[in-house]
């Protein structure tokens, strides 16, 4: 049975973070980037692979194929760090049919009609209605940038923006 040891969102997908604080703490093995966009660009796929740490494997995957090869437990032999760009992705995911107990919030950049959810990560409308669908279905968040971060109050954020 694969272990999913870890889900992040974080629009810069791999970088200094992910490969040297977070691949390290949660013991991951693969790297599963889940964007539709990424999937189809092969400068990004190998940017990726670029980034990666040494020794662990990486699968750059759209979302449909993500989904199939998740519930299918292709990666049974592994440790899977999963990064995706945005909620959006997550939603996809969860309407698909992969479900998930929770999430790392990481890195979002300012958007257009988006409000600061962190410092560093930035909402709109739509993404607040989304990650307040995931946790109703009981997704958890949390909401630190490197592992030894203390985690914030996420429902206490998510609930302060746009009101």
């Amino acid at each position: 049975m694969q272990t999913i040891a870890w889900i992040r969102i974080d629009e810069r997908l791999i970088h200094g973070q992910v490969a040297t604080a977070w691949v390290r703490t949660v013991n991951a093995t693969r790297i599963v980037v889940v964007d539709d966009d990424a999937s189809h660009n092969e400068m990004q796929i190998e940017m990726l692979k670029a980034a990666r740490p040494t020794g662990v494997k990486l699968s750059v995957l759209p979302i449909r194929v993500a989904i199939r090869n998740l519930m299918g437990e292709k990666y049974a032999d592994d440790r899977v760090f999963i990064l995706v760009k945005s909620v959006d992705t997550l939603t996809a995911l969860w309407q698909g049919g992969w479900k998930f107990d929770s999430v790392n919030i990481g890195n979002r950049s300012v958007k257009p009609d988006s409000e600061p959810l962190k410092r560093t990560f930035n909402v709109t409308k739509s993404d607040v209605q989304q990650f307040c669908d995931l946790l109703d279905g009981g997704v958890k968040f949390d909401t630190r940038m490197v592992p030894n971060e203390k985690p914030q109050d996420f429902e206490k954020l998510i609930g302060s923006v746009f009101q």
